[in-house]
């Protein structure tokens, strides 16, 4: 019974000396006494507003709270604020563009802070790329003389406002409100003359998405510079070689000719001294078939001829269209003339019986495309390679003249068939490149371009001229295979050297 009552104050002594080391140890790391933390704020949140950030928490139900502070920070700025201890909400001022860091904790009269986890917020701006890429609803602008042509993109909800401001020609400030119901007529010609010295400003006001702030978006001036669609530096490039358009070039203009499909006519507004414009002349048809094939299309028929009407109205541009090209019939104004098939020019060409030419794709036996076929001068046979199902080819066909000529240019002509006949139909080629060589060795492009379009209808016929009518002794013709079903080939009837 001693034995067990000695145990149990041994113990007891042991506990003792325990707790007072554990005391010990934590007086070390505590100091005067136990650290008191405040409570933290909560469910802390930035959104973004105009050149603002709006910061909301819930606070803490500590009684000794004292101050909210709101610290915010990008890059090497740094900025705080102190506020009430009921503040709930703060919207940080006067910010440029930048992914802020934003705390909020809580603060005594001591200035003992709480815990504070860091969010992440960016105001709009006029440098965000969603204040940028916000509609100005012009899509495109023209000056024309002194008339303002608009083209406008689709209203959005999103817009409270939207005004262009502009000088009259006797000096006045007008004011156009771009409403949905004016946009909805796609475009629009100023119906008075403008000062053209004088900038045209569009000024909006709307909203954008998480943003609950109504932006006044910085005034925007409508430029001046003029921009061409991708089918109008080709047509340049192809027709004049002109690879870069200078505004010296554009002003000499006084005629110009468009032959095979393309957007839309929009370009001719950037022309301010174009008297007349000409659609097909160089598309020779079959006399028998003009009726009947394809026509060059437009495909933007509307856009086209609201443009058409503003070149008529302000600069008293004439129109000529051969066959039925771009403008079908019912909605043909009444200020373009109506002409036939074009008359084919009178060209003598080379004779080419003594010529070598050679494919790079040759005929398996007992196959015969009938290559020599396309310089022989006839037009009711053809050059067409086997029909085969494997995959689409190229064809390089050199000739050898075997001497050196001024040439002007080359006819192509395409096959002439039947109108039911679908295969030949679909193996006339729309493309071809020429390239031509004294020597074998350095080739060069024949014309502005490396690709030619080509008229591709029943048995039309295409010319296309040479600048600088080079001296020549080798061609080398490049046309790809045509898709006919599940199956490859492609057709031409005559190519003559001119």
């Amino acid at each position: 019974m001693a034995i067990k009552k000695y145990l149990w104050i041994l113990i007891s002594l042991v506990l003792v000396a325990g707790c007072e080391s554990l005391e010990d140890t934590y007086s070390d790391y505590a100091g005067d006494g136990a650290i008191r933390y405040l409570g933290k704020c909560t469910k802390v949140s930035v959104a973004p507003g105009w050149k603002r950030l709006i910061v909301k928490w819930v606070n803490n139900v500590d009684p000794v709270i004292d101050k909210i502070k709101v610290r915010w920070q990008v890059n090497d700025m740094k900025d705080s604020i102190l506020l009430a201890p009921n503040t709930t909400e703060y919207s940080i001022p006067d910010l440029e563009d930048g992914n802020y860091e934003v705390t909020v904790c809580a603060i005594d009269k001591n200035g003992n802070e709480s815990l504070a986890n860091p969010i992440f917020g960016r105001p709009y701006t006029p440098t965000h790329e969603t204040i940028i890429s916000f509609t100005r609803l012009i899509s495109k602008h023209y000056f024309v003389k002194k008339r303002l042509v608009l083209f406008f993109s689709t209203w959005q909800e999103n817009i409270s406002s939207a005004q262009l401001n502009y000088y009259t020609a006797d000096g006045n400030v007008k004011t156009l409100e771009l409403t949905s119901e004016l946009m909805q007529k796609k475009y629009y010609l100023l119906p008075e003359e403008i000062d053209p010295d004088k900038p045209v400003i569009l000024n909006r006001e709307g909203q954008v998405e998480g943003c609950d702030d109504l932006i006044v978006f910085d005034p925007y001036q409508l430029s001046r510079d003029k921009l061409y669609t991708s089918d109008f530096k080709h047509w340049l490039k192809a027709k004049y070689g002109q690879s870069e358009i200078s505004e010296e070039f554009i002003e000499s203009l006084r005629e110009l000719e468009y032959d095979y499909s393309l957007s839309s006519f929009e370009d001719i507004l950037n022309l301010p001294n174009l008297e007349k414009l000409v659609l097909g002349k160089n598309r020779y048809l079959r006399t028998d078939m003009a009726d009947q094939v394809p026509q060059s299309e437009l495909y933007d028929l509307e856009r086209s001829l609201f443009v058409l009407d503003v070149a008529n109205t302000v600069c008293g541009l004439a129109v000529d269209r051969y066959n039925k090209h771009y403008i079908p019939d019912e909605n043909l104004p009444a200020y373009v003339t109506k002409k036939s098939n074009p008359t084919q020019p009178a060209l003598t060409c080379l004779d080419a019986s003594t010529w070598e030419y050679t494919c790079s794709e040759e005929d398996k036996y007992p196959y015969n495309s009938n290559l020599e076929n396309l310089f022989d001068g006839q037009l009711d046979n053809w050059w067409q390679p086997e029909l085969i199902s494997t995959l689409a080819r190229t064809y390089e066909i050199t000739v050898d003249m075997k001497q050196v000529q001024t040439i002007h240019g080359i006819k192509i002509v395409q096959k002439a068939f039947d109108k039911a006949d679908s295969q030949s139909a679909s193996l006339m080629p729309g493309k071809i490149k020429v390239k031509v060589s004294t020597n074998k060795i350095s080739w060069e492009d024949a014309t502005y371009v490396e690709e030619n379009t080509i008229g591709a209808t029943n048995g039309e016929t295409t010319i296309l001229y040479f600048p600088n009518s080079p001296d020549v002794r080798y061609f080398k013709f490049i046309v790809n295979d045509q898709v006919y079903g599940q199956n490859f080939s492609v057709s031409l009837a005559e190519i003559g050297v001119f």
